[in-house]
């Protein structure tokens, strides 16, 4: 009986990965969406410092995506808009930066830019 059970449970998580794993993507991104617009409320001169960060960033790793370039740089299109992204601010003269925040403020440029998805 214990055997069955296993089987099932197996199933049952095979089954229900690929419907959960966007749930789970969604959430997340519509978190950092909520966190980045607390953070524009509350300190609007820091916000828009990152907003340009994540833009400036977020079309850096596009681009870079695009021309097949990116393994050279990083493992993925968010690690490289991060790294841009702390560059530039660090140009800035904002040295102490919240890598959850940043990554929100990201997300929220990714957003915003409505890249057409091209496979790669």
């Amino acid at each position: 009986m214990s055997e069955f059970w296993e089987k099932f449970a197996m199933e049952l998580l095979l089954n229900a990965i690929p419907i959960l794993v966007p749930v789970v993507i969604a959430i997340f991104v519509n978190l950092c969406l909520t966190i980045w617009q607390k953070i524009k409320d509350r300190q609007p001169d820091i916000a828009w410092n990152m907003e340009q960060a994540a833009e400036f960033a977020v079309n850096a790793a596009e681009q870079v995506g695009l021309s097949g370039a990116l393994v050279a740089f990083a493992d993925s299109k968010l690690d490289y808009a991060i790294e841009m992204a702390q560059k530039y601010l660090e140009t800035q003269g904002i040295k102490h930066i919240d890598l959850v925040l940043l990554r929100a403020a990201i997300e929220a440029a990714v957003k915003k830019a409505d890249f057409p998805h091209a496979e790669q």
